[in-house]
């Protein structure tokens, strides 16, 4: 019998591209519910395509209608803004364990909150940044004294986002008073200490609080300073990072994916907990060739092995590139030689995808930015 799996999201992210195929290879009937033109329909690994509503109200109409009747072992929210999105909706906790990639009702906030997730390790004792928070549009010197205390440099960021936006660093109390003047007055910011070190970034699966298999890696290219990365070095994890893995776990009950960010502080050696987003990435189909197989994860929960310990394969250490945000960043900056390595390096050929409908909608998106450069060009040259 198969096993029913919905992924669902209501916008077109990059992180979601090829997750329906490491669903389809662990066993699965995929369903991707999504609206219409969603990137989501742009590949031949899913089963079925269920239309959504565009706007958040229809979209959470939609979302449990179809989960009602669909008769899912499994609902996959995909990004970030489909998280934030269900979880402000859902006020029905029965329906919140059921889709949510949590069973812990009572700390839904770390699911779309920074704020959140650093009290979550504070209150565990799990090794984070120390913080202090800014109310939305207040001057500087409302939270002065609590920022004063940490240990600079410092981040901040806005308390509910993603993909780095509105980051900033600040070295001195001065740089940061003028940095929370220029923020975004639509939330809250959180401040925290900046960990000078390495990004070590882990891929995790769990099941009902178990986790099933993780991929370790070292961040070496990002797209920009407080970007998505591009490349990373796969290889064995830290025994200080599986404790918080499994700490995690076990105190949010996480059921599904999540992309879990370590900092190492190159002073000390010691690992920070940064970000913990709970959906999908792009590297899922790709950290097998490291030795860690989330298709292989993904049977575990279909064919009901889940109650076990997580995968134990000895991680292997190998460099993986994305083929879509690598070709992006260097096409964007010039960096002919570097690019070329996609052309002549049989080691990148692999990260290419196989799927002719996927790569045409990449290779689509690709021609359409060089399309868009090439008309401004042409205007700038008319005027």
């Amino acid at each position: 019998m198969a096993f029913n799996v919905m992924l669902a999201s209501i916008n077109n992210w990059d992180i979601l591209m090829q997750t329906p195929l490491v669903l389809k290879r662990g066993g699965c009937r995929v369903t991707v519910f999504c609206p219409p033109g969603g990137w989501l329909t742009a590949n031949r690994s899913h089963d079925r395509w269920v239309p959504a509503g565009a706007e958040p109200a229809a979209f959470m109409a939609g979302l449990r209608a179809e989960v009602a009747a669909g008769g899912y072992d499994w609902v996959v929210l995909g990004d970030d803004e489909t998280v934030k999105i269900a979880n402000e909706a859902i006020d029905d906790d029965d329906f919140f364990r059921q889709v949510m990639p949590m069973r812990n009702v009572a700390e839904r906030r770390v699911l779309t909150s920074k704020t959140g997730l650093a009290r979550f390790c504070a209150a565990r004792g799990i090794p984070a940044p120390r913080f202090a928070v800014h109310p939305a549009g207040a001057d500087p010197g409302v939270s002065r004294p609590r920022w004063e205390a940490l240990r600079f440099p410092v981040i901040t960021k806005l308390d509910v986002s993603w993909a780095g936006i509105a980051a900033a660093l600040s070295r001195t109390p001065e740089e940061l008073a003028d940095n929370i003047r220029r923020a975004p007055a639509t939330g809250d910011l959180i401040v925290q200490e900046f960990i000078e070190g390495e990004e070590r970034p882990v891929d995790a699966l769990y099941h009902r609080g178990r986790l099933q298999v993780a991929a370790a890696a070292r961040v070496l290219r990002n797209t920009a300073l407080f970007g998505a990365s591009r490349r990373r070095l796969y290889g064995a994890a830290d025994p200080a990072q599986d404790a918080v893995l499994l700490r995690l776990g076990e105190g949010l009950a996480l059921n599904g994916f999540a992309n879990v960010t370590f900092l190492r502080e190159a002073a000390t050696g010691d690992y920070y907990l940064i970000e913990a987003d709970l959906r999908p990435n792009m590297w899922l189909p790709y950290t097998r060739y490291g030795g860690r197989s989330f298709e292989a994860g993904v049977r575990r929960i279909a064919e009901g092995r889940w109650d076990g310990p997580p995968d134990a394969t000895p991680a292997r250490e190998v460099e993986l590139a994305l083929f879509y945000r690598d070709v992006r960043t260097l096409a964007k900056a010039r960096r002919w030689g570097e690019l070329a390595r996609w052309l002549y390096d049989p080691r990148y050929w692999r990260y290419i995808p196989r799927d002719p409908v996927l790569l045409g909608h990449l290779l689509g998106d690709f021609s359409g930015r060089f399309r868009w450069r090439l008309r401004q060009l042409f205007s700038l040259k008319k005027r």
